[in-house]
């Protein structure tokens, strides 16, 4: 679990935050297991650790053998090289573009991703008005979730882009979690995502969860909800404890949360957690490397290098 002020200089970036926005701190945390039917993890989480330190990703991918590893990697990668003053729905569509020039007809073939992701920034000049919130943006393909939990209300952020959620939509499903493996209506890695993208604003006080569907689809928004409220001033315990009840209730796939906390400064801990899995990263982009060194192009340049 890191803390991390509101503002933080930035190339391209200067002066301080408008109003009282030194007065938010982000306090987050991130936990991602392959769950108890599947082999390998084939998630990759951003957990303040890219050039921008408010910028927190979950992707889920797909594909044969391990290139659904490669493929959530190479998303995450792309948006841990995204700058503050940078397009957060840019960069994403950079990740699908990368990500179908690496597929091929033999390991890599048909890979894909999911993503979702969030982004917090000083408010912009339409709402210099709010002297203590941030202005949040959440962008994602497939049906990788965004939850807000405020005031005790678990509210979703995203619709899923499955056949799944259409038939919800219409009426002629109840739930997602009736579908044993919904087929996606958007993924990264086609050349040509539609990324959907919203802003809200954020306060201290707000409680926003990032998961892959290995919880969504494990445990309901009910559960999810009481899970979140029972470590109400620890983002690193409630994202373990969410963890926990997916593998709890089966574990039939890879599941991953960020758990991202707004506060008050004078009211955080001073707990701190390291990046997850770290092993697991080095070894995807060795052999991503690897591949790529054989090309004749090299579509990952600005990514790897």
């Amino acid at each position: 679990m890191k803390l991390l002020p509101n503002h933080t200089p930035e190339p391209g970036l200067s002066g301080s935050p408008k109003g009282g926005a030194d007065a938010v701190l982000l306090e987050y945390s991130g936990c991602t297991n392959a769950g108890k039917a599947r082999p390998n993890n084939e998630d990759a989480l951003l957990a303040g650790t890219g050039r921008d330190e408010r910028l927190f990703a979950v992707a889920d991918g797909m594909g044969g053998h391990d290139a659904g590893e490669v493929a959530s990697f190479l998303a995450v990668a792309t948006l841990e090289r995204l700058w503050p003053d940078g397009s957060l729905v840019g960069a994403i569509r950079r990740a699908d573009r990368t990500i179908f020039a690496c597929r091929d007809d033999g390991e890599f073939a048909g890979m894909g991703t999911t993503l979702v992701a969030l982004r917090f920034r000083e408010n912009s000049t339409h709402n210099r008005d709010a002297e203590h919130g941030l202005e949040a943006e959440v962008a994602h393909v497939g049906d990788s979730r965004a939850y807000l939990l405020r005031t005790g209300r678990l509210r979703r952020l995203t619709e899923d882009h499955s056949v799944a959620a259409e038939l919800v939509r219409s009426g002629a499903m109840l739930s997602t979690r009736v579908a044993s493996r919904s087929v996606l209506t958007r993924s990264l890695g086609t050349g040509t995502a539609s990324v959907e993208s919203t802003t809200f604003e954020a306060w201290p006080g707000d409680r926003v969860l990032l998961c892959s569907d290995g919880l969504s689809d494990a445990i309901a928004e009910k559960e999810i909800a009481r899970v979140l409220e029972m470590f109400p001033r620890d983002p690193e315990k409630a994202a373990h404890g969410l963890v926990t009840a997916a593998l709890e209730a089966g574990g039939p796939d890879n599941v991953t949360v960020v758990v991202v906390d707004l506060k008050d400064r004078g009211s955080s801990s001073t707990s701190s957690a390291g990046a997850p899995d770290d092993e697991r990263r080095r070894t995807t982009s060795r052999r991503l490397t690897s591949y790529l060194a054989n090309l004749p192009y090299q579509p990952m340049e600005a990514v790897l290098s």
